[in-house]
């Protein structure tokens, strides 16, 4: 395996396969290439394949102002987000420098997607950073298909109330905006955004749970389960008190007690509560009662103190408060976002 300064080498002729992407990074499997040897007979250059590629994945960055160099955000995430967390609690990212022009060839492949019809809309016209020289290796969550592994993924999202929420509030700060876009929706005539609510998460009611959990699973499966019962109580179970989502919680109220009005969103505690609200936990379930749920949170790359984006996070607080978003009193038709704040129950239980 080659070792460039410290940080592992991408192979130039590793084999590099497409597996997904999301707003700001796109996701490849790298294995090695085709040899005629047998495994005990490879050579050198196979085993680093090996070494590079075996349980985890290739990760890029797009183009976009708000991200920044793998070599930032890799040193971050190892310097001030994984301290927080238990290290099995989390996707590992490690950096590692790629060949020449592979970001080139990268960016070809998906502007071929585009023209064959194979990248999703909203994900065209954006390509990764062509200057970049690393990406990052993370860790493979992906389900064993064949022993019927399922992958459930979500963002858990504000998991504790907006600290700029009125006092009276009737809704978390991810129940307003989505009751702020469904108005947005109803006037294009598109369908209601509907979701889970985050304080159900971290409440210790497990009907609450599970009422997420069914709503997570909607979204994250679309079509039914062959055993969704089954599925819907292993998640719940296994969710209740879950100590990572409790300790997300216990960080945003810890990092951001004054809220993007009344406190600095410039500074490093602010902007990790706000990546510690935009992370996805992946869990994969076993097929078997006997077999161990693992749980890993991912995308935790640490904002930037971009003004742009701050001005947003600002002008969207602003807007669900001014606009009666928090309380329910909004003018516009009300949409039902089943918010746990709006439960007496959920009241009791958070």
């Amino acid at each position: 395996m080659a070792v460039e300064c410290g940080v592992q080498v991408l192979p130039p002729d590793s084999l590099v396969r497409y597996l997904a992407e999301g707003a700001a990074n796109v996701v490849y499997r790298i294995s090695p290439p085709p040899t005629p040897h047998r495994d005990d007979d490879a050579g050198p250059g196979v085993n680093g394949h090996h070494a590079i590629s075996k349980g985890r994945l290739l990760r890029l960055r797009k183009e976009l102002h708000s991200t920044v160099p793998y070599e930032q955000s890799v040193r971050s995430f190892h310097d001030i987000i994984a301290p927080l967390f238990p290290p099995q609690s989390l996707v590992d990212h490690d950096l590692v420098a790629l060949p020449d022009d592979f970001i080139a060839r990268r960016n070809a492949e998906l502007r071929a997607d585009e023209l064959a019809g194979r990248r999703k809309a909203c994900r065209r016209s954006l390509y990764l950073a062509g200057a970049d020289r690393y990406g990052a290796l993370i860790t493979d969550m992906s389900p064993d298909h064949g022993k019927h592994e399922v992958l459930v993924d979500f963002k858990p999202k504000w998991l504790a109330q907006s600290a700029s929420a009125p006092a009276n509030a009737k809704r978390c700060r991810t129940c307003a905006l989505r009751a702020r876009r469904n108005a947005v929706r109803r006037t294009k005539g598109a369908p209601a955004e509907t979701s889970f609510c985050p304080l159900d998460l971290v409440s210790r009611n497990a009907s609450h749970i599970l009422r997420a959990v069914r709503l997570i699973l909607e979204e994250s499966h679309g079509s039914q389960h062959h055993d969704q019962g089954a599925l819907e109580r292993r998640l719940t179970s296994y969710l209740l008190g879950h100590p990572v989502l409790r300790r997300l919680r216990e960080l945003q109220l810890e990092l951001d007690a004054r809220g993007v009005l009344g406190g600095d969103p410039t500074s490093q505690d602010f902007l990790l509560a706000t990546t510690l609200r935009d992370c996805t936990m992946l869990v994969r379930v076993p097929s078997t009662e006997e077999g161990k749920l693992v749980a890993r949170l991912a995308d935790l790359d640490l904002k930037a103190p971009v003004l742009s984006k701050i001005e947003h996070w600002r002008d969207v607080e602003r807007g669900l408060i001014d606009g009666g978003w928090y309380t329910a009193e909004e003018k516009e038709p009300r949409f039902d976002v089943k918010c746990s704040l709006s439960r007496d129950d959920g009241r009791r239980h958070q």
